[in-house]
């Protein structure tokens, strides 16, 4: 075995290189569990003029949208999820069932959507089935003349 033999590495070089590693892994642990609390505790409005201002806005905007589709994939489900407590419910739940948080009407992109013709509740909004006595919702009194 000669001073510049390649093929052959000593058990002292490979536990070196395992270590090298180990720390090498560990520090990018660290560098992501600091990143991870700086943006966590940190806007993008607080690091206004630094080299982090366009990054931190930029997951911000991230975080918006995830939670845009995290709506719409629930509601593509039938479901919602309170704000309050994260509790995931039926989405015409008035109230959670969990912390007791009242709910305005579910409401897609802002808008109503009723279908022409359907019966809708006048106290909630939401469509009842035609001879309904109240609204499954709001346990509104529904007039038989109500359409």
């Amino acid at each position: 075995m000669g001073l510049f033999d390649k093929n052959t590495v000593s058990p002292e070089v490979a536990e070196c290189d395992r270590q090298i590693a180990a720390i090498a892994a560990r520090r990018n642990q660290v560098i992501y569990a600091v990143g991870q609390q700086f943006v966590s505790t940190t806007t993008a409005r607080q690091v206004q003029g630094t080299p982090y201002a366009d990054m931190l806005m930029e997951y911000e905007q991230l975080n918006v949208q995830e939670a845009m589709y995290e709506k719409k994939k629930l509601a593509a489900q039938g479901l919602r999820k309170c704000d309050k407590c994260g509790n995931i419910l039926v989405i015409d739940s008035m109230f959670c069932n969990m912390c007791g948080e009242k709910f305005e009407r579910y409401v897609d992109d802002g808008a109503v959507q009723q279908q022409q013709g359907q019966a809708v509740c006048p106290q909630c909004g939401n469509p009842y089935s035609p001879g309904a006595a109240f609204c499954r919702t709001c346990g509104f009194k529904l007039d038989s003349t109500m359409m």
